[in-house]
This record gives C-alpha cells, structure tokens and sequence, in this order.
C-alpha cells in the first residue's frame, strides 16, 4: 500500500478525519470511526500506517486545508481581471470569494472554534498561515483601490473579512441566506392579518430589544448612564509607580456595574491586579476622549460571572463582541492567554 505524502489512501483519510472532527469534534471522533469513513477496515490499525497518531493526522488536515486556501490568494492578486469589473462589482467579487473559501472550509472552520484551543501550535499555525494572510492580503487589495486616499486600510479590511464572516455563519445557522424580499413579505402579511395591534406588538417588541442590546435599565445607576449605549470606552489604569496607560476598549452596563474584557497576560490585567482603580471616559474607537471619566473599581469575575459578561458584550455588539474578538482572542490564546472579565463599580 502506498504511504507518500500524496497517495490516494492517505489523501482520503485525511478528507474523512476533517470531516468527521468537524461534524463530531476532535475528541469524540475515533480513530476506527475515521478508518470505517476512509474505506479502511474499522479498528484494524491501517491509519498508523500512514499517521503515527491522531494529533499527526490533525495537523496534516490543518496544513491541507491551509494550502488550500492559495486560489483564494491567487484571486487577489489577479488585479488585471478585477480592475476591469466597477467598484461594487470588484468588492462583490472579493466577497463571494471569500464565502467560497469558507464554505471549502467549514470543517476547519469548526475545528477552529471548537478544538484548536487544545492545539498551540496548530492555531500558531492558523493564524499566521492563515488569518493573518488573508488580512494582510485584503488590505493591500483595498490599498490598491485609491491608492491617494487616506485611509485606515487595515480596519476596512477588518470590517470586511467580519461581515463576510458573520454573513457566512448566519448562512450555516439559518440554512438560508437573508433577503430583503422574503423580510419585505413577512412585513407585508403581518400588516395584512395583525393590523394596528400587530404593529403595536412590533413596536413594543422593538422597544425591548433595543433595550435589551443597549444595557437600559430601569436600576441603571447615574454615573454608569452615560455610558448605556456608549460602544467604546478609554479605561485609564496605573503602573506600579502610578504612571496611567489609557486603552480603548468596548463596554456593557448591567444596572450598578459595567463590564469589559482582556486577556489574561495583558499588561492591562497586570495593573489591575496590583491596583483596581480604573478611570473609565467615554471615546471614540480611536480612543480620543468624548466625555468626562469616571472612577471606578476592578474586580475579576470568575467563570460563571465571566459568561454574563461575554454575553452582555456580545448582544451590544455582535459582530465584534460576539463573533470578532472571542475569534482573535482564541486565535491569540496560546501567547496571550485566555480571555478574562472584569467588573466595574463606581466609587461615590
């Protein structure tokens, strides 16, 4: 039986692991499930003939999948074909390509969110083999497009690869894609058949969510009112000899309390851990202050707090609260450690 790097057998366990790691997870597929899927004898041991272990048999998938990826890349860099299609054209273009890549990754895609944590080294290798890549590759494509502009390319293309993203997962969750005309006939019948108490329950409704997602609250303290529906917050801490160092971070209020989020090795979660005093401004994403700060104290939640405070940043922004930065901060785990909440109270 061949056992190269390119052989049939090898190729078609790799293709049947993928697949089942992403249907089942890493951990819950078996090495005799992925023999019985490849066409091998389950349990007869043929896969070691070909990986010495099932991480080995991981990482060949991760390595596959990534190497890939270089029709997406050769796209990009084709500029003659692009430049030929209008602006919104060229941009609907690079979208579409970028659903495909992930569709042609969804296992990987999975894998990524669910298992790869366990793996350093893979999602070292995710990350600057990968995501780091297609960034670095948007942004010089967008560079391209007004090359006279000044613009922030890096975070356009940020913004891009995260709707393209997000549009993605929708898509796999729904099992359809979104569209204004089955919305604008959803709208249509409930006018039709609910009438004017329909349209008052819609408008009640809406007031809720919008509630809800902006963190209103009938016991929302005053010095924490200001920032209800603030996305983005400069949160000033001290060094050990009281120097400050200002960060832009987002922010949720619950009540009497706010809360924001790190990462465990953050030079941010260092100073808060020999000093809790924070001053929290409103500001731009940039972080240029817009308003005047509050004090407040830090205090680390545990696990179970922890949850309550992703989800409140999650529903307050969700493309980068809740599908953005828990990505990163898996991707960056094995350097910067895991992610960490904090509570802010006000002093008065």
């Amino acid at each position: 039986m061949p056992t190269g790097e390119r052989s049939p057998t090898r190729q078609r366990i790799v293709a049947a692991a993928m697949r089942l790691f992403g249907e089942q997870g890493y951990a819950a597929t078996t090495v005799a499930e992925i023999e019985a899927a490849a066409g091998l004898s389950p349990g007869s041991g043929g896969l070691y003939r070909h990986f010495p272990s099932k991480q080995a048999l991981l990482a060949e998938g991760v390595r596959t999948q990534i190497e890939s990826g270089e029709d997406l890349v050769a796209f990009l860099s084709d500029r003659a074909a692009l430049d030929a299609l209008p602006a919104r054209a060229r941009l609907a273009m690079v979208a579409r390509a970028g659903l495909r890549r992930l569709d042609r990754e969804r296992d990987l895609n999975r894998l990524l969110v669910r298992d790869l944590g366990r793996f350093p080294d893979l999602l070292t290798a995710m990350r600057e083999g990968e995501i780091q890549r297609i960034y670095r590759l948007v942004t010089q494509w967008l560079a391209t497009q007004a090359p006279a502009a000044e613009r922030d390319w890096t975070a356009l293309a940020a913004v891009i690869i995260g709707s393209v993203s997000h549009y993605w997962l929708l898509v796999r969750r729904l099992r359809r894609a979104p569209s204004r005309h089955r919305r604008g006939t959803l709208r249509r019948g409930a006018r039709r058949n609910g009438g004017g108490a329909a349209r008052k329950r819609r408008q009640e409704q809406r007031k809720q969510r919008c509630n809800r997602q902006g963190g209103i609250m009938s016991q929302t303290i005053p010095a924490l009112v200001p920032f209800v529906r603030q996305k983005t917050v400069l949160v000033t801490t001290y060094r050990r000899d009281g120097t400050p160092v200002s960060t832009p971070v987002s922010i949720a209020v619950d009540d009497d309390r706010a809360f924001i989020r790190s990462y465990e090795k953050a030079g941010k979660t260092r100073r808060l851990r020999n000093n809790p005093m924070v001053e929290v401004a409103p500001c731009t994403v940039r972080g240029t202050p817009t308003g005047p700060a509050i004090h407040t104290r830090a205090r680390r939640l545990d696990d179970a707090e922890s949850k309550h405070a992703a989800r409140l940043l999650a529903r307050k922004n969700p493309l980068l609260q809740g599908i953005l930065v828990p990505l990163t901060h898996r991707t960056n785990r094995s350097k910067y450690g895991s992610t960490v909440h904090f509570e802010l109270t006000p002093i008065t």
